[in-house]
């Protein structure tokens, strides 16, 4: 168990405490790293998506990923940045309109995971489809696709 700040690999599931948010899959395929520095915040915008974030010290503007990616009915999309910053995170159809605005928000430093449950902006259930999501946080800039069976 870690006791001081710092970077850890994982190379299974790990167990969720009281005051400890943390998911992790196993896949042997795939590492993953987790910087630990044992002070959990979370921040819940509405029943829509959710913001989980760990007020760490990050490296890099990164737009991580989305896990699961294909998925049904949520998808957890994983973001992080450095500096303090305002940070929009939209999803967009395969044609380029705006389908979800996740967050528009102001963020200190750290790692967070957004919610979305398939809504769009009016809180209509969207079909099944091709996606894509991007982040912008200062310069940064990033998009991924996004895939809903």
């Amino acid at each position: 168990t870690p006791t001081e700040p710092g970077w850890y690999r994982v190379y299974s599931w790990i167990e969720t405490r009281p005051g400890l948010d943390m998911i992790a899959e196993n896949n042997a395929q795939e590492k993953y790293y987790y910087f630990v520095n044992l002070l959990p915040a979370q921040v819940t915008h509405n029943t829509n998506q959710s913001t989980q974030g760990n007020h760490g010290m990050s490296t890099a503007f990164e737009l991580i990923g989305a896990r699961p990616n294909p998925f049904n009915n949520t998808t957890n999309i994983s973001w992080q940045i450095p500096v303090s910053a305002l940070v929009k995170l939209t999803v967009y159809d395969a044609t380029g309109r705006t389908i979800k605005t996740l967050e528009n928000n102001s963020y200190p430093a750290g790692n967070y995971n957004t919610t979305w449950n398939r809504t769009d902006d009016a809180n209509q259930r969207v079909a099944a489809g091709i996606y894509f999501y991007e982040i912008k946080a200062n310069n940064y800039t990033a998009r991924q696709k996004l895939v809903i069976k």
